[in-house]
């Protein structure tokens, strides 16, 4: 796993300078990435890069979205718990009805190290840090998730960012698993600095919300997993 994503951040590094498209950039990625503290999932966001369109879509799936397990509903945080990273990417492919490529499952404390080690970023007229900016839209505080996705990818491509990569490179393989391979983290730098930031397009899962216990809840209904995703890619 240390070797996958040492090999990540270096065809990350290289493609910083990537001009022409790649020979094999004309099938869509479709990565999840999973927020996780201790285990316990934070947030799960999906990014659907589409070369031939020219479109990148970021949708973020709440941890207190309901879905079936057996004859009950749990959150998507209680499903994670209970079957597991696997299942819940299997479960998502059958919401979204498409095929989720890759994974990149990141600890709390990548996410930390990673908002010291770039500083602030600018989202809008608002300087704020990575990691309050990622709370504020995880705790609903923030109603700017668009842009704050942007701030954030706009940080990466700054050229002093190439200067902390070893810091960066360290946290990311002591903190992160994934299985994104090679070509696909090629095909969605090259994207995103083709099609730039500011065209990226986030929402979140659209659905009905209630309160259960003291706990917020939300109900989606089946053909808006879909919507959302024809929402942000098309």
């Amino acid at each position: 796993m240390y070797y996958r994503v040492l090999v990540l951040i270096l065809v990350m590094f290289f493609s910083f300078g990537l001009i022409s498209k790649p020979s094999h950039a004309s099938s869509d990625v479709n990565v999840i990435v999973l927020w996780t503290d201790d285990g316990r999932l934070k947030a799960a966001t999906l990014m659907c890069v589409k070369p031939e369109s020219e479109r990148t879509g970021v949708i973020a799936v709440p941890r207190y979205v309901q879905v079936p397990l057996g004859e009950m509903y749990v959150s998507v945080e209680e499903y994670y718990s209970l079957q597991g990273r696997d299942s819940l990417i299997s479960l998502l492919e059958n919401k979204f009805d498409f095929t989720i490529h890759s994974y990149v499952s990141i600890e709390q404390k990548a996410v930390e190290y990673t908002s010291r080690i770039l500083g602030e970023i600018l989202v809008g007229e608002d300087t704020t840090t990575v990691v309050d900016a990622f709370e504020g839209t995880l705790q609903e505080i923030r109603r700017d998730d668009q842009a704050v996705v942007q701030a954030l990818a706009r940080r990466l491509f700054q050229p002093d960012a190439l200067i902390r990569l070893p810091y960066l490179t360290y946290v990311f393989m002591t903190n992160i698993e994934t299985n994104f391979r090679e070509r696909d983290v090629l095909t969605v730098f090259w994207a995103v600095r083709s099609h730039g930031v500011d065209t990226m397009k986030k929402r979140a899962v659209p659905g009905e919300d209630y309160f259960v216990d003291g706990q917020k809840v939300r109900f989606v209904e089946d053909e808006a997993w879909e919507l959302v995703l024809q929402e942000v890619t098309g």
